[in-house]
């Protein structure tokens, strides 16, 4: 038996997502964790950025892209942790808050992110409001 420990309840439900990633193990989902914060980890998986995963020793190229794909509908319960959105930039938490919204509202959450991404999330004038309210103008164009 093998026993871990976890400095919050987020890094916990992080290392458990992480094992159900096929290739990767307790070894390579601690040096996930090491490595990287919770926040990290899901700003990381919102924007598909694989290089993230691909600093972790022991995480091959496959592995993160893995990672990326599979943990991509699995972070909603941790992105309501106000922990780890609060260490969240501003942009990508706004984005993380709007593909949540339009995933709630019944749209795919590749097409949310597809629509959220096409849109200007980083000025300094962009609200979640806002940002769901273009977004959601942008989708029923192209419905």
């Amino acid at each position: 038996m093998t026993l871990f420990g976890f400095e919050n309840p987020e890094s916990l439900e992080l290392f458990e997502l992480l094992l159900s990633v096929s290739g990767v193990g307790p070894r390579s989902a601690l040096a996930v964790l090491a490595e990287l914060s919770p926040a990290d980890i899901l700003t990381a998986v919102v924007n598909e950025d694989d290089t993230v995963f691909k600093k972790v020793t022991g995480v091959g190229p496959k592995t993160a892209k893995l990672i990326i794909v599979q943990l991509a509908g699995k972070l909603t319960a941790l992105s309501h942790s106000e922990a780890v959105v609060a260490s969240i930039p501003a942009s990508s938490a706004i984005t993380l808050s709007v593909v949540q919204a339009l995933v709630g509202l019944g749209w795919n959450e590749k097409v949310a992110k597809d629509a959220v991404n096409s849109l200007d999330t980083s000025s300094s004038t962009a609200t979640t409001a806002s940002v769901l309210k273009d977004a959601l103008a942008a989708l029923s164009r192209n419905s």
